[in-house]
């Protein structure tokens, strides 16, 4: 189906970015690859929106307890997003930041 698509106006809450620092000193990323289209907005949004160097991205199993992964930050999809623990981290919702940044 060529024109399907998912798309929001502001947040979804099932997509989120899980930091451990301010996103501009993220180094490490560990991404849950259940949507690539998610992993590839992620590091844009790291990337350009502010300023960070990814110097090592890895793939991870869903988890609910982001703050036990060692990186920098950790993207979560689906349910894992959705339901995850913060922990320690500043979450970041990758639908309401692209907003915030492209309106």
């Amino acid at each position: 189906m060529s024109d399907l698509g998912i798309a929001c106006e502001d947040r979804v809450r099932s997509v989120r970015l899980f930091l451990r620092t301010e996103p501009a000193a993220v180094r490490s990323l560990a991404v849950d690859n259940g949507s690539a289209t998610s992993v590839a907005l992620s590091q844009v949004l790291l990337v350009r929106r502010f300023g960070a160097t990814i110097d090592h991205a890895f793939d991870i199993e869903p988890t609910r307890t982001p703050d036990a992964i060692d990186a920098d930050a950790v993207l979560l999809i689906g349910d894992a997003g959705l339901l995850a623990d913060a922990g320690g981290r500043a979450a970041l919702d990758l639908g309401e930041e692209w907003r915030s940044w492209t309106g």
